[in-house]
């Protein structure tokens, strides 16, 4: 009994200890928040944060995003390519943990391959990193060239467009009998369909 009793009382000083050397590592007065927060930026936009006495800060990644400390309160933060980072934020609390995500403004990518296109018929969206191009066309090589056209800006384009042949065909040639009396006449006249 007096061994067991011994054992918890060893168990728990252990506890003790490696929750008091876990609060040391981390500094008096810091906490950690790696809550998740996630932040949304457009390529070449910045973002303006606020923070209480703001110490330092750090991106994992700064291809995707770069920072610059303003003022003991302010924080920019400047997207510069698609992508993930970490962002660490030092200030009075402690450190703050956040995930930027950088994403290229889709609605501008739209505009630009819709007028490179130059096919009034053809509509072009983008989203999710998606270029979709909807609409009509009269020859195949216009659909092929609007997809190789999307592709230069996006790896993943869904080409939604369809071919279709001129709405004014060419019509037929008609081929027309004339009977006058016992004398059977053939005439083909180019270019006249069954309506006249």
């Amino acid at each position: 009994m007096k061994r067991r009793i011994l054992l918890s009382l060893i168990g728990l000083a252990s506890l003790m200890f490696l929750l008091l050397a876990g609060a040391e590592a981390s500094g008096p007065g810091t906490s950690q928040s790696s809550d998740g927060s996630s932040l949304s930026i457009i390529v070449g936009r910045s973002m303006l944060l606020n923070f209480d006495g703001l110490v330092r800060a750090a991106v994992g990644n700064p291809a995707v995003a770069d920072v610059a400390v303003i003022s003991g309160k302010e924080l920019l933060v400047n997207a510069k390519s698609p992508g993930e980072t970490t962002l660490h934020v030092w200030d009075r609390g402690g450190v703050k943990t956040y995930l930027i995500k950088v994403d290229r403004n889709e609605a501008e990518i739209a505009r630009i391959v819709k007028e490179l296109i130059a096919i009034p018929d053809v509509s072009v969206k983008a989203a999710g990193g998606i270029i979709i191009l909807e609409g009509n066309v009269a020859r195949p090589e216009d659909k092929l060239r609007a997809e190789v056209i999307a592709k230069t800006y996006s790896d993943k384009v869904l080409n939604l467009v369809s071919v279709s042949p001129d709405e004014h065909p060419k019509p037929a040639n008609v081929v027309i009998e004339v009977i006058r009396g016992t004398e059977k006449s053939t005439v083909s006249l180019p270019g006249l369909d069954e309506r006249g």
